[in-house]
């Protein structure tokens, strides 16, 4: 996981916060719903950058695929699509990355893969 994507993901989610307090505090007037959904937009579109980030390299491609996903998935489904997007990518994130240290621990210093026997 890249490190812009740890930036991206909460601020994403913050200005998501945002536009949703927007809406409760009372803005349903044109210029208050034009507002809430510019900062909407917004939001959706720095977590879509930071959930891209995140993906292994085998998700992101085609580019115009993943990107064209998430941001319907974001979207359409405000606010629970953006909160959606990070709780579904992480545990497969999390799975990763132990998967990763797991095969990494059963290597010998000289890089052979030890067998182990039960």
């Amino acid at each position: 996981m890249r490190l812009l994507s740890l930036i991206f993901i909460p601020l994403g989610l913050l200005i998501e916060l945002l536009a949703v307090w927007v809406f409760i505090a009372g803005w349903h007037g044109p210029v208050g719903l034009t507002t809430i959904l510019f900062v909407h937009l917004i939001g959706c579109a720095v977590l879509i950058v930071g959930v891209y980030l995140a993906l292994p390299p085998n998700y992101k491609r085609p580019v115009g695929g993943g990107f064209a996903f998430l941001a319907t998935a974001a979207v359409l489904a405000p606010p629970l699509g953006a909160l959606g997007l990070v709780m579904g990518m992480l545990p497969g994130r999390l799975s990763l990355a132990a998967r990763r240290s797991s095969r990494v621990s059963g290597l010998r210093s000289n890089g052979c893969l030890e067998l182990r026997s039960s």
